[in-house]
């Protein structure tokens, strides 16, 4: 049986860091006690709270291109880097989930409207001929 690695992605800028660490250390429990042959991995444990966000984004992207699912808070479309690691999980196919937990967030139009922005993004690269034979970039191999 084949190790699944799921990435969680959620609001962590602004928030109250223990808050958060709680949100996410719950969510990996659930998923590890959801599913055998699972490496969950929780950016509140490969990040430090005094990275800076730019850093914290290098340490995630990293973390979520090793993955084969992104597992989506309910508050992600209020996190600039979480709306940015769910394009890129878009773009390199991995499985989406949205999660079940309900957590509070605050909605920030400017993280709407990135996240429409994105979205169409991926509609878009989605009818390329990358998409379509990934053994093909587009312009030659």
């Amino acid at each position: 049986m084949e190790v699944e690695r799921i990435y969680i992605a959620g609001k962590v800028s602004g928030e109250d860091y223990e808050k958060v660490k709680k949100k996410f250390n719950t969510v990996e429990a659930h998923l590890l006690f959801m599913a055998s042959n699972t490496i969950v991995y929780n950016p509140t444990t490969y990040v430090k709270l005094t990275d800076s966000w730019a850093k914290s984004m290098k340490i995630c992207i990293k973390l979520l291109t090793g993955s084969d699912t992104i597992y989506l808070l309910k508050d992600f479309k209020s996190s600039r880097g979480a709306i940015i690691e769910y394009f890129i999980a878009n773009v390199i196919g991995l499985k989406i989930i949205h999660s079940e937990f309900n957590f509070k967030h605050k909605k920030n139009i400017k993280n709407i409207i990135l996240y429409k922005i994105l979205s169409i993004w991926v509609k878009i690269l989605k009818n390329t001929c990358f998409f379509k034979n990934k053994d093909y970039i587009c312009g030659g191999k």
